[in-house]
Parts: C-alpha cells; sequence; structure tokens
C-alpha cells in the first residue's frame, strides 16, 4: 500500500459491484418511498377537492330547488286556469325524466367498470413491499 494520500485505496472488484448493488437497493427505496409520500399528498389534495365540490354541490341542489319553485309559480302566474299541482308536475316531470335518464346511464357505465386493473396494481404493489 502506498503512503501517498491521492492513491485511492485498494479494493477488489467484488467490494465495488457489492457496493454498487447497495447503491442501487437503497435508491430504488428511496424512490419507492417518495412515491408513497407523493401518492398520499395527492389523494389528500384530492380529499379536499372533493369536501369542497360536495359543498358546492349541496348550495347548487338547495338553489335548483328553490328555482324550480319558482318556476312552478310563475307558470302558475302565467297560466292561471291550470292547478297548482298540475304547475308542479309539468315543472317536475322532465327534470325527473332527466334524472332517471342520467340513473340509468350512471348505473350501465358503473357495469362496464373494469375491476381487474385495480387487482393488478394491488398484486403490483404487493410485489413490490415484498
Amino acid at each position: 500500500m502506498s503512503n501517498d494520500p491521492k492513491t485511492p485505496p485498494e479494493s477488489s472488484v467484488m467490494e465495488l459491484i457489492g457496493g454498487i448493488i447497495t447503491d442501487v437497493h437503497l435508491l430504488i427505496r428511496q424512490q419507492l418511498a417518495l412515491s408513497r409520500h407523493e401518492i398520499k399528498s395527492e389523494l389528500g389534495h384530492a380529499q379536499s377537492a372533493g369536501y369542497l365540490m360536495a359543498i358546492g354541490l349541496t348550495i347548487v341542489a338547495m338553489g335548483s330547488v328553490l328555482l324550480c319553485g319558482m318556476l312552478v309559480h310563475l307558470l302558475a302566474l302565467m297560466a292561471p286556469q291550470l292547478p297548482l299541482w298540475g304547475c308542479y308536475g309539468i315543472v317536475g316531470a322532465p327534470i325527473a325524466v332527466l334524472g332517471a335518464i342520467l340513473c340509468m346511464v350512471g348505473i350501465q357505465r358503473f357495469g362496464n367498470f373494469n375491476t381487474a386493473t385495480v387487482g393488478l396494481t394491488h398484486d403490483l404493489k404487493e410485489k413490490l413491499d415484498g
């Protein structure tokens, strides 16, 4: 061994390869930890956005009910020969039909939801964690 401080200490090729493998393993673990942290952060943002959307949709629903009531009374004012219950029926029937159509389309799309990809991602996570 040389006493010159500029010369690197002698090490075997196996020690170098072992160090590289250890470093790669450490980098993979750090990348997985970073990915988990980013996913948790994004889920937190999605959760807060979901809360805001739920509050907004509730307020929109309340406003829609009031507007429908306004339309009923406007129709009763414009056509005084119609009874009030008839005005409610005329305004409410198209809204109910539209809602039923949207529900049927949503049920149909939910039936087409592919749960196989959810299982694949769960299996992949288990393999990475194991």
